[in-house]
């Protein structure tokens, strides 16, 4: 049975590289082949702040100057040492970054094992590392994932960590506090078992140690993860009562100038080589400590943060401490340091980690079989998995199940697919048309040509979003006698879907055009390709133009265009939008005819149009409720955090908006091409007539588009039942949601100006 293993492997930490390497050694050791699941993190989770907004801010502002003047100590040569030793002790899994690419592991690896390290700190919440992507729960196991805190303040991530570890059946921790906390969470016990880097003898990571140090004389090691002067003090004094030379493992560009401290690039064998030659340890590090521990060495503990502060992690230390009646090994303000002098009796120490190395590698071994007897006994059905809400809805799915098992269906406000799981005769066609499985069909958008496009016809302008290209691309294939499919807003539905307008239809194309921030119905597009339409030219968002071309494929007659889109907001908003219209200037929600992107002031300054058969209302992005939301990014579609196609196309051609500064003065309108193949480029010369077109470079669409996801809110799905609840107004849900991320978007800003100033007088 092969296992994936997800934890923290890539900053480059000893005690990260330590627990990862010997996590994975110990799975091998019980038989089963192991992959590191390659993931790392990207971006910010984003929370709702706290009453204290300044004191937030100070936090915040504080931590970005300490983290300058405090600059860790990374040199290249060191970088490299732990690649080696990643690379000779881990193997790992291809390269995992969207929700897609995780889902895809279920069918290559029979049980995942997430931890240890920090991976479930409510500061670093990212429930990846609660293996959410895992579609049976009973293939699932947490081994020893730290907590850190006693307590999870923000009541989102709670609800979260709630949800998320209740799907466990094998669960553990690595220390009493976190265990107890997750009980109280999901209500049901939680084992504690042994850090990884403790369940590996000391002679096995000797067999891992470099054999580097001619220099044998006694030695007091010092490792410190922070930059406490008063610790380091004590260190020295330590030595000196000792008549030891100190080696210090530099964490910080400043411990360069420590006296003792070792110049050479420091890899994790280098480190485990210090470990085991040194006669004493001082250090703040929770793995520093387990190693001293683990082989035997004397050593002296200091609390790493302050009991006071907020983010304090000291009680990995304090559990490790109290399993192995070592507390007196903790140093407190006022302690003397005669009492350090004092000999540990390890007989006893090692009789207790004998007992708990036992029963951690127990906990684990039994899950592992459990797992094993699980996947014998249980049949594997292939459909596409949507439990979770991760779904574009486009209907593809639907539309080539033979036994009709799949059908689309609102939730939370979006299309989604919903599978009879009995009916399910597990053929997987539904797998293979679906956008957001399987490999991404297209091109990078890095090789990609783009040219910036702005039609010659002043009343094109005026009615396009930008500069009038998807109009004119329809209109030219009208002409060759091809059909337009593209998304309108259908005002007696009030949402937004997917219409075919017809070669002798040209006036029916000011229904397509303009921006429409809702997702679109386009299952009537599947269809008509499922049963092999011809002469078709397709508009949609990007996840809908690969589910169009999974299902047609390449086909000379269809041509496919891509919109650059930031993603789609649920139409639980514009429904909250329609009631906030009614009830704050007397329209009918009814009968609303709203232009997302109104160009009477410009196309620069976006503003929002709304009217009904008797009154109107017009507002700037900034003043608009719905396009503040929107801004925001706080109620997309689940896979619009996760897309696969920011940087990617499955089209012919990729059209938007031209932002950035090259038209800042353009009062009409840009668009921005991206011609992805021939095909593309062939499109963009038939329009040579009509527009000015220029060749730009294409790192302005990385300059001035998103390129990259942003992480889902932690209080997503409480916003969202915010806007589904009627009593809810969108006033209190601008002032809930909204006005946060406006006040942290300040901060971010102030931010990194004061990291460009350090940088500027080069600190």
């Amino acid at each position: 049975m092969n296992v994936g293993l997800l934890t923290w492997f890539h900053y480059h930490n000893y005690g990260t590289a330590l627990q990862v390497t010997a996590l994975s050694h110990v799975i091998r050791e019980m038989g089963c082949p192991v992959d590191v699941i390659h993931y790392q993190p990207q971006g910010e989770r984003r929370f709702l702040l706290s009453d204290d907004v300044v004191s937030y801010y100070a936090d915040r502002i504080k931590g970005a100057v300490k983290g300058r003047l405090n600059r860790i100590y990374a040199k290249a040569a060191r970088e490299s040492l732990f690649e080696e030793f990643l690379k000779k002790n881990l193997s790992f899994s291809k390269p995992c970054v969207t929700f897609s690419d995780f889902r895809e592991l279920n069918d290559l690896y029979g049980a995942f094992v997430c931890g240890s390290d920090q991976i479930w700190a409510p500061t670093c919440f990212d429930e990846r590392y609660f293996l959410d992507f895992a579609e049976d729960p009973k293939r699932m196991v947490s081994y020893a994932p730290s907590v850190g805190l006693t307590s999870v303040k923000d009541k989102d991530i709670e609800k979260e960590m709630q949800r998320l570890a209740g799907r466990f059946e094998w669960i553990s921790t690595r220390e009493y506090s976190g265990s107890e906390l997750i009980s109280q969470l999901i209500q049901k016990p939680v084992e504690t078992v042994l850090d990884p880097t403790l369940l590996l003898p000391r002679h096995k990571w000797g067999a891992m140690a470099s054999d580097t140090n001619s220099q044998k004389e006694p030695y007091l090691l010092a490792y410190f993860l922070r930059t406490n002067r008063h610790y380091w003090k004590k260190t020295y004094e330590l030595a000196q009562k000792l008549h030891l030379k100190v080696k210090v493992i530099p964490v910080f560009c400043k411990d360069l100038g420590r006296r003792g401290c070792i110049k050479t690039p420091i890899g994790p064998s280098e480190f485990l080589e210090l470990m085991e030659g040194a006669s004493f340890v001082c250090t703040d590090s929770f793995h520093g400590m387990a190693f001293a521990i683990n082989f035997n060495k004397e050593f002296t503990v200091f609390e790493r943060f302050k009991k006071n502060e907020g983010n304090n992690q000291n009680s990995r230390i304090y559990h490790l401490l109290k399993i192995t009646k070592l507390s007196a090994r903790l140093y407190q303000h006022g302690l003397s340091l005669d009492g350090f002098l004092e000999k540990i009796e390890y007989d006893s120490v090692n009789d207790i980690l004998f007992k708990w190395r036992k029963k951690s590698l127990d906990f684990l071994s039994a899950a592992l079989e459990s797992i094993k007897n699980h996947i014998e006994q249980t049949e594997i059905k292939k459909y596409v998995s949507v439990e979770d809400g991760f779904c574009c809805g486009c209907g593809a799915c639907a539309s080539v199940c033979p036994v009709h098992a799949v059908s689309l269906q609102l939730r939370d406000g979006f299309l989604c697919a919903n599978v009879d799981k009995e009916q399910c005769i597990s053929c997987g066609k539904c797998q293979k048309v679906c956008p957001l499985y399987g490999e991404r069909e297209g091109t990078p958008l890095k090789n990609g040509k783009l040219f910036s496009y702005k039609d010659n016809s002043m009343q094109v302008l005026k009615t396009s979003s930008s500069g009038g290209i998807a109009y004119r691309i329809a209109e030219t294939y009208l002409k060759k006698g091809y059909c337009a499919a593209g998304c309108m807003f259908d005002k007696k539905e009030q949402r937004a879907r997917h219409i075919f307008v017809l070669p002798k239809e040209t006036e029916k194309l000011a229904l397509l055009q303009g921006s429409k921030y809702l997702q679109s119905d386009f299952i009537k597009i599947i269809l008509a390709l499922k049963k092999g339409i011809e002469k078709t030219v397709v508009f949609g968002t990007p996840c809908q133009i690969a589910a169009a071309r999974k299902m047609a494929g390449e086909r000379e007659d269809i041509v496919y265009v891509d919109l650059i889109c930031h993603g789609v907001p649920s139409q639980l908003l514009y429904q909250k939008y329609q009631q906030y219209l009614q009830d704050s200037f007397g329209m009918d929600q009814n009968r609303l005819e709203v232009s997302f992107r109104d160009k009477k002031h410009g196309w620069r300054e976006r503003y929002i149009y709304s009217r009904d058969l008797q009154k109107s209302h017009c507002a700037h992005q900034s003043k608009d409720p719905f396009f503040l939301m929107f801004e925001s990014m706080e109620c997309y579609s689940k896979p619009c955090y996760e897309c696969r196609f920011r940087d990617f196309s499955a089209a012919d051609i990729r059209i938007g908006d031209y932002w950035g500064p090259k038209f800042l003065n353009d009062k009409d309108g840009v668009s921005m091409v991206i011609c992805m193949n021939e095909k593309g480029e062939g499109i963009l010369q038939e329009l040579n007539g009509y527009a000015d077109i220029m060749k730009q470079d294409i790192s302005d669409y990385f300059c001035c588009q998103q390129s990259k996801n942003s992480p889902i809110p932690v209080f997503y799905r409480r916003l969202l039942a915010d806007l589904a609840n009627p009593s809810v107004s969108m006033e209190h849900i601008i002032k809930k949601f909204v006005q946060p991320y406006m006040q942290r978007k300040k901060v971010w800003i102030l931010m990194s100006d004061i990291r460009r100033l350090l940088k500027k007088n080069g600190k």
